[in-house]
């Protein structure tokens, strides 16, 4: 008898989740407050709710007797995540751990706490008597949104003035040392309060105001005193948070050999961080995923990670507009190889220009020959994507 399985989310991030978990033979069940006509075959077994609707997705799961739920790639999902496993009695997210990391003033008390080097931040304050300990530029944040949403850079303490005359809502919002210096990632997976690998990547860049990974690459070499590091606050994290098996997904900024964490979630990374390793490494990602809270789950051997440089790389829209054509000229194909290709859009719909993660209109996942190739300015040339009516 297949076992259920409610996936949280139809977005491009649990496509692929939502793929393993029927060749694993789940009998699938999607909620997601938007549908995705990828998940046409599944149509009888999707169910329209808000992922924030925590309380109707436990009783839609209850209803259905489900025995299984997973997501991945968002951070949304795991507050209904939290809730499910603690009634299925697995011992992955609790509710208090997706409290935790949707909360950028909770996760900077967590670092604090626990001591685990993050930049320094404040409070953002209405009065104007009220001392800026941090030096500009700084960086504006809110507290409830992840990766590089709701960021704002203050070059000078003017544009701060500025910001605080909109009267925004202070209990939403942190300032952050802006620091710059070498941003890369980590993907932890823990079984049982210990680690069983990790697998640092390397993260492409956005040029814009605020910093959003658009790809990542592996393997990334780091010094062995950096891995250790990483080893180390992984640790400290898997100790004091409640979740006994699963991911931790790191943001890293490393400057003058210090290392900083900028945010970290418990879940597995988006931007084709899955695909990518799997790519890479020929570990499958999301059967892992789907079998980790198994009694008789046996992870194998730790990841090697490839000689040769393997990246993922989003597609993305210059400005708003409706798709016309995505083309790949691989101009450089004695240098870099394109895998795949996987399209989000059809033509003909509205697309948005690119600020974050989410905005993107699809993925390449490829190969590079040259070490040393600058491989983002390459992929730029590659990638051309045609946009035309600017819609509001």
């Amino acid at each position: 008898m297949r076992q259920k399985i409610l996936i949280l989310g139809c977005n491009c991030y649990q496509l692929p989740l939502i793929e393993e978990a029927k060749k694993t033979n789940h009998e699938v069940y999607i909620v997601s407050k938007f549908y995705n006509e990828k998940i046409n075959p599944y149509k009888k077994n999707f169910l329209k709710i808000d992922l924030k609707n925590v309380d109707k997705i436990y009783q839609v799961a209850k209803d259905l007797n489900i025995k299984k739920v997973a997501s991945t790639g968002s951070d949304i999902a795991l507050p209904a995540l939290g809730k499910l496993n603690k009634f299925l009695n697995t011992d992955g997210v609790s509710i208090r751990d997706a409290s935790l990391v949707n909360n950028k003033r909770l996760l900077k008390n967590f670092f604090k706490k626990h001591n685990l080097p993050t930049p320094k931040y404040q409070l953002i304050s209405f009065s104007k008597k009220k001392k800026i300990n941090l030096s500009f530029p700084i960086l504006l944040k809110r507290v409830d949104f992840s990766g590089s949403k709701g960021i704002l850079l203050l070059k000078k303490k003017k544009d701060l003035t500025n910001i605080i005359k909109k009267k925004l809502n202070k209990k939403k919002f942190i300032l952050e040392e802006f620091i710059t210096g070498e941003e890369f990632g980590a993907q932890v997976y823990f079984q049982n309060n210990s680690i069983l690998d990790i697998v640092p990547h390397g993260d492409f860049i956005s040029a814009g105001k605020t910093s959003t990974p658009i790809g990542h690459y592996l393997p990334l070499k780091l010094e062995n005193k950096i891995l250790s590091k990483i080893r180390h606050y992984a640790s400290k994290i898997i100790k004091n948070v409640e979740a006994k098996t699963g991911f931790i997904n790191f943001d890293f900024i490393l400057k003058n050999q210090k290392l900083y964490i900028l945010e970290f979630s418990l879940r597995p990374g988006g931007t084709g961080l899955p695909e990518l390793i799997n790519e890479a490494t020929k570990k499958n990602f999301f059967r892992i995923l789907l079998s980790m809270n198994k009694t008789r789950f046996n992870y194998g051997k730790k990841i090697v990670l490839p000689k040769k440089i393997y990246f993922s790389y989003l597609i993305k829209a210059k400005k708003n507009g409706i798709l016309k054509k995505i083309k790949i000229n691989n101009y450089f194909n004695k240098l870099i190889k394109i895998n795949k290709v996987d399209i989000d859009y059809k033509y003909g719909q509205k697309v948005r220009k690119f600020k974050f993660g989410n905005d993107r209109i699809g993925m390449v996942l490829g190969e590079v020959h040259n070490k040393y190739l600058d491989i983002q300015k390459h992929l730029e040339k590659i990638i051309e994507v045609t946009v035309k009516w600017k819609f509001l």
